[in-house]
């Protein structure tokens, strides 16, 4: 599977709205939206895009309520007035005790989250399809669901052993060709700490100096079972983001929920555009910053666009120019660009001068000899200590055989 497919959920929440607003008068209604994850946000814009007015997310949790009214009173500080009263507000559960015909309750979370909804509001006397409404059918069949129907999901371990052989696969290529990789991210950290995968890991993160990133690109054709993907998502009209490669295992089919899109792909490594930067500390934090602001503000511009990722291509040919604007070989200070670290993501260029092998798995691997101010860098002093339990989490996949 060399290309992947996008399932634009945006497109499907809006569409979803736009029919429920035919068989309602919504503008009429006091509508609440249950939580206040990504996709509940992404309702009430929603609304607003379509001219109405959310009157409120409704938080289960007393402990998330909480939180969020301390902070809000803090970030209120540094709020306009008008900007104040622009806000949604957030009520607990029990505001919807007080049960009204007007009120008409949005839910748009995953359905393990979405059923527990349901069921609360069922016992609150709401019906189903006539108070409250089901924006986004997570669980709708697609081609995804009929070609895998049947099949045993694979476990972590199974994920992680065609991420390790694609790692490998990568490894001897840019070896036979002299192009220079270095493991990166969590995948440098799984090695140092652990001599392979984070536990709950399941995918490979390495970085190439841009020139031989572009030569990687231009060079790999891979066989018939390794393949590369351009870019992180691909638009229905063919158009590719930019912001790294991917080298996949097409043995395996992986679906990745990374809302507003779920996107269908391979499991493989991610391989990061290392660039060189300006040698001047502010210097550099502007230059971080403008390739930020671009990636943030291609986003946006998808988000207006009903998740059409085809209209962030003309920001990553700005973002591509920039990459070329300090030669690595050439520069005191190299990162990634662009990277939600932002300047932890930034490193003296020196440091890829030394080189180790690290144990990753059984095999080595090629990456900085000071792992030490790396990682520190990246994720703090105490990179060694394991985060807690809620924060130990694997990305949001399902993977299956493609044949079997």
């Amino acid at each position: 599977m060399s290309e992947l497919y996008i399932e634009n959920l945006q497109a499907r929440m809006y569409s979803r709205l736009q029919e429920l607003s035919l068989k309602k008068n919504l503008g009429e209604l006091q509508l609440y939206i249950m939580g206040q994850d990504i996709p509940s946000v992404r309702t009430a814009q929603l609304l607003n895009r379509m001219g109405l007015q959310c009157s409120g997310y409704i938080i289960t949790e007393k402990s998330v309520y909480d939180k969020w009214k301390t902070e809000t009173q803090f970030l209120y500080r540094f709020v306009q007035a008008e900007d104040r009263s622009k806000a949604i507000p957030i009520f607990e559960l029990d505001y919807l005790k007080t049960f009204s015909e007007k009120n008409c309750i949005l839910i748009s979370s995953k359905p393990e989250i979405a059923s527990a909804y349901e069921a609360q509001l069922n016992n609150m006397g709401y019906i189903k399809d006539k108070h409250y409404f089901i924006i986004l059918n997570w669980g709708e069949q697609n081609e995804f669901d009929i070609q895998h129907r049947g099949k045993s999901k694979l476990t972590l371990t199974n994920v992680q052993n065609s991420s390790l052989e694609t790692l490998i696969y990568f490894r001897d290529f840019c070896d036979k060709h002299g192009l220079r990789y270095y493991l990166c991210g969590g995948s440098f950290l799984g090695a140092v700490r652990h001599k392979g995968f984070i536990p709950w890991d399941d995918d490979v993160d390495v970085d190439m100096p841009y020139p031989d990133y572009l030569k990687f690109s231009e060079m790999f054709t891979g066989n018939d079972r390794f393949t590369s993907a351009h870019g992180d998502l691909i638009g229905t009209n063919g158009v590719k983001t930019a912001r790294f490669l991917r080298v996949l295992d097409t043995n395996v089919s992986v679906r990745i929920t990374m809302f507003p899109h779920r996107r269908v792909t391979s499991t493989g490594i991610d391989i990061f555009p290392l660039c060189g930067l300006p040698s001047d500390d502010h210097a550099r934090r502007i230059f971080v910053s403008k390739v930020s602001h671009l990636e943030w503000q291609s986003r946006y511009e998808r988000m207006k666009a009903m998740g059409d990722i085809s209209v962030q291509d003309a920001y990553y040919q700005k973002i591509n120019k920039m990459r070329t604007l300090y030669h690595f070989d050439l520069c005191e200070w190299a990162g990634y660009t662009p990277c939600p670290y932002e300047m932890k993501a930034t490193f003296k260029r020196a440091i890829y001068d030394s080189l180790a092998e690290y144990e990753f798995c059984g095999e080595k691997f090629t990456a900085p000899e000071n792992y030490d101010y790396y990682l520190t860098t990246l994720y703090g002093k105490d990179y060694m200590q394991l985060p807690p339990l809620e924060k130990q989490k694997a990305h949001d996949i399902e993977a299956y055989a493609q044949y079997s």
